[in-house]
């Protein structure tokens, strides 16, 4: 979140497997209680219903205007947001916090669609905007919001704005953004550090098919049916090169080894058959798919790619566009300093 005394700017990363926001992660699952549900946790009240976050991914949808799940969930994030302000600002003005409990504010909201989905931004903003006055209620914190307005990015563009991706892209004459996400991988090419609008693409090889794939193969070879949560244990523990969960015997290792290893060169291959050219031209992997993927996805070095950066930060396309939207906000007069 940025802050300016006026208003703030909040990126929500609206993914079908996690929503991210500069600060948090969690998964793309929401529930509705009933008169008789306990309530535990995280509980929204919005329009006299009640909410809670789940574990529970809700089901890929390319339309995310179709039902209120995204709406509801990017109300939580905003809400998590401004908590966090309230919280680590002494001066609880900041946030216009008053003895009701009540956080008063404008905000300038900033989301994003995979780059072939943008003919969707127009839809995509009204979706948002639709309650200009947001009251509602997160945990103890009440909440009336003035949305002052939508902005709507392509994904991979606005991770291209983070400082440490621009380094990398600098590197190189020609560089690719791969933005491995829940349901979509994005490329798009950056030539003298800017987007080349002439190639951009979205595969529909993200993250779930692949943890779907795995979950339906220990199955049926083996009876045990893993979570999502169980998988995401293997990858850190993968990743960090740390001590794999006893859930994990070796068969199993070696069954995820080999479908992920399969995901990844299939990927690679789909990309060259795309003219996308990487041992040449540098490879930016981003995204969620890629911070999980990463030992994988350097097995093929020097086979499909050379001189790769890896992000480790899975909240770059919600910081990149606040970093665009105050951009975009300076430009217009709002705000009169950088």
């Amino acid at each position: 979140m940025i802050e300016h005394k006026h208003f703030k700017i909040i990126g929500v990363d609206t993914g079908n497997k996690s929503i991210k926001t500069a600060n948090f992660c969690f998964t793309s699952g929401i529930v509705k209680h009933d008169a008789n549900t306990f309530e535990s946790g995280e509980t929204l009240t919005f329009q006299n219903n009640k909410y809670g976050l789940s574990e529970k991914r809700i089901k890929y949808t390319q339309d995310k205007t179709t039902s209120d799940n995204f709406y509801l969930l990017t109300v939580i994030a905003m809400a998590k947001e401004l908590i966090l302000g309230y919280k680590t600002n002494l001066d609880a003005n900041s946030l216009n916090y008053n003895d009701n409990n009540v956080i008063r504010d404008n905000v300038y909201l900033c989301v994003g669609l995979p780059i072939t989905h943008m003919r969707f931004n127009n839809e995509f903003k009204r979706y948002f905007l639709r309650n200009k006055n947001l009251k509602f209620k997160f945990n103890n914190f009440n909440f009336d919001l003035i949305l002052n307005d939508v902005f709507v990015f392509p994904q991979s563009f606005s991770a291209s704005s983070i400082n440490k991706n621009q380094l990398e892209i600098a590197k190189s004459t020609q560089s690719y953004m791969i933005d491995i996400g829940g349901y979509i991988t994005d490329i798009l090419r950056m030539v003298n550090g800017n987007p080349d609008l002439s190639f951009y693409q979205s595969y529909d090889i993200g993250m779930i098919k692949l943890l779907n794939k795995i979950k339906n193969t220990i199955a049926n070879t083996y009876g045990i049916k893993f979570d999502d949560i169980n998988l995401e244990t293997f990858f850190e523990a993968k990743r960090n090169n740390s001590t794999m969960p006893s859930i994990f015997d070796n068969n199993i290792i070696s069954l995820i080894d080999d479908i992920c290893y399969d995901y990844c060169e299939n990927l690679f291959k789909i990309l060259t058959e795309d003219d996308v050219e990487l041992i040449v031209n540098r490879p930016i992997f981003i995204g969620g798919g890629s911070i999980s993927l990463t030992p994988y996805l350097k097995a093929f070095e020097n086979k499909y790619f050379k001189n790769a950066f890896f992000t480790s930060n899975i909240h770059e396309n919600a910081v990149g566009y606040e970093k665009i939207g105050y951009n975009i906000l300076y430009k217009k007069g709002i705000i009169s300093n950088k």
